[in-house]
């Protein structure tokens, strides 16, 4: 008897401590102060909170049938939710007072986010719990439109997805733009809610998918948000065309698998970029109601590397962009570029070969690409044109950045932050690549950040290894000053002065800084600034240009719409930084002569 009771109260001790290995509450002090989340708990709690706070969280990577993970947030700082292995198509951060809640599912391999209750299409949601909401529409409640509801609680999400074999819409008050957000069953559409705007924001919705077959060569119309234009061998036609008119910032996609190749046809486009598509091409759309057109929003690139052959005579355009690495395994004396494109199809050359090429077309433009130099041509009713002008940039290194992270990794940094300029220029349509012109490990002395941009200028040992090199401007790397400051740039109030091309950024803070910077040296300001000036940043709150928020690889301009969400980032007349780049330029760049 004695026997049967402890079997039975060691069953009972090792149940307890079953349950209490699979039910775990955690922070991230407890968590060896990270976000990555443990495996083999069945319900796993993770608190955050000032001064116990990380700024990502990843979910269990090793999770059971039926595991759960509930995330609460009390800290005044938001956390990005790693979502790659839920079913959220959208990224996902968690605010002060907000709860997530997920569950494995097996099937699926995924963690699906948990709703506490399901709300029909006639009821309103409750966003003040701090957790999403959805909305089920079936045959029993149907409706033909639903109004989402506002103001609601700053970063509110919610989810609508239809079960019923009728068409709903989501009516277009509220929301930023008037999309064709129609669902059919089976089809999720999920929403955001911006406080700044006081709009719902749709960040994910379903792609209503369809054979060109089925549509033919002329597609007359959209009844979706995101509809996507399938092509196979099977499924096929030589030439499309878009329709002529859409809902604003409708989307349509374009793709194919098909072994012979088909062309997108300018019509209706913004552009007689070169569009044709290829087994493996992907191409996207998108429609912007006050210019009725379609705005190339992505599209396949032609790209030769630094280890492939350049042909002598380049290939005939086949896509908008074609980006050419010349290195030393496959450099040219000089090659020429293609006999045919479409106008404004641009080829980019990017040299890190030792000796110079020379670059030939058939209008009779010759061109040199130097070591470390790119180069941007343009196809125009002329033929090819330059369309970029390059700006030498001498690096100096404060030797307590050095020290503090050693000079490989010093130089590296600033050869990363010349990279994101010249993809933040390339990408914004400004004539201008940066060019490193070589790097001076040298101490500037200042009590404060504004005194040693001062000493920058007046320094005869970098004003003589500037003229030696040929370098047009001067960008310093400091050690950390406590001003709260990241940089600091002179801004010409006209026409840039060569002396004054000087600017300064701190190491602590991200590579960013350059391209933000070098911007007040070509004469442009902040989006917040009271100078009159239409030259200036575009700040939002779906995404902000270099001299705004700092956080799109864009600058400012009309012509321009952010990635995902098609914001116009300038204003005509009011908000555009590229055209003060692009006048700038060619003016900077003849500064001083490379020696390169």
């Amino acid at each position: 008897m004695k026997l049967k009771n402890m079997f039975f109260l060691s069953l009972l001790s090792l149940s307890m401590m079953n349950t209490l290995a699979a039910t775990l509450e955690l922070s991230p002090n407890s968590n060896q102060s990270q976000g990555k989340l443990p495996s083999g708990h069945v319900d796993l709690t993770f608190l955050l909170n000032n001064g116990d706070w990380v700024e990502s969280i990843d979910l269990p990577k090793n999770p059971q049938s039926g595991d759960k993970v509930t995330l609460i947030s009390r800290a005044t700082l938001p956390s990005k939710i790693n979502t790659s292995n839920t079913d959220m198509p959208l990224s996902l951060m968690i605010q002060k007072n907000q709860i997530y809640s997920f569950v494995f599912n097996a099937q699926t391999q995924l963690w699906q986010m948990q709703f506490t209750k399901k709300w029909s299409p006639s009821q309103s949601p409750n966003f003040n719990m701090g957790i999403p909401q959805s909305i089920v529409i079936s045959d029993d409640n149907w409706v033909s439109s639903i109004r989402l509801p506002r103001p609601v609680a700053d970063g509110s999400l919610l989810k609508v997805s239809s079960e019923s074999h009728r068409m709903s819409r989501i009516h277009s008050d509220g929301l930023l733009f008037a999309s064709t957000l129609s669902l059919k069953k089976g089809e999720v559409h999920w929403y955001k809610y911006y406080q700044t705007l006081n709009r719902w924001v749709a960040e994910s919705t379903t792609a209503r998918q369809f054979d060109v077959k089925k549509i033919g060569a002329n597609m007359v119309t959209v009844n979706a948000a995101v509809t996507q234009v399938n092509f196979s061998d099977s499924n096929w036609v030589e030439n499309f065309t878009l329709p002529a008119s859409a809902q604003d910032r409708d989307r349509i996609v374009v793709n194919s698998t098909a072994a012979w190749p088909a062309k997108i046809n300018n019509t209706n486009v913004n552009s007689n970029v070169s569009l044709n598509l290829y087994q493996g091409d992907r191409y996207e759309f998108v429609f912007i109601a006050d210019i009725a057109k379609w705005v190339v929003d992505s599209a396949p690139v032609t790209e030769i590397n630094a280890h492939q052959l350049i042909p002598v005579q380049l290939a005939d355009v086949r896509y908008p962009m074609t980006h050419i690495e010349i290195g030393h395994a496959n450099w040219r004396n000089e090659f020429s570029l293609p006999n045919n494109a479409q106008i404004d199809d641009k080829i980019i050359l990017k040299s890190s070969a030792l000796k110079a090429s020379q670059i030939k077309v058939g209008n009779g433009l010759k061109t040199l690409l130097r070591p470390g130099e790119t180069q941007r041509y343009r196809y125009s009713a002329q033929g090819w044109v330059i369309d970029s002008h390059t700006i030498d940039l001498l690096m100096v290194l404060d030797p307590a950045v050095v020290e503090k992270i050693g000079e490989s990794a010093a130089k590296l940094r600033m050869l990363a932050s010349i990279e994101l300029t010249n993809l933040t220029a390339q990408n914004s349509h400004a004539q201008f690549y940066l060019r490193s012109a070589g790097t001076l490990n040298m101490a500037v002395k200042g009590e404060n950040i504004f005194k040693v941009i001062e000493g920058i200028l007046k320094n005869p040992v970098i004003k003589n290894e500037r003229n030696r090199v040929g370098a047009d401007m001067v960008y310093y790397e400091s050690k950390d000053l406590d001003t709260g400051y990241c940089g600091l740039a002179y801004t010409p109030m006209e026409t840039p002065v060569a002396n004054n091309m000087v600017a300064l950024g701190i190491n602590s803070c991200g590579l960013t800084v350059m391209r933000h910077e070098i911007g007040h040296n070509f004469g442009l300001q902040h989006s917040f600034e009271e100078v009159d000036t239409v030259h200036r940043g575009f700040q939002h709150v779906l995404g902000s240009t270099a001299m705004g928020g700092n956080t799109l690889n864009f600058y400012s301009s009309p012509k321009l719409y952010s990635p995902k969400y098609a914001v116009r980032l300038g204003e005509e007349g009011k908000v555009d930084a590229v055209t003060l780049l692009n006048k700038h330029a060619p003016i900077i760049a003849q500064f001083r002569t490379a020696k390169m």
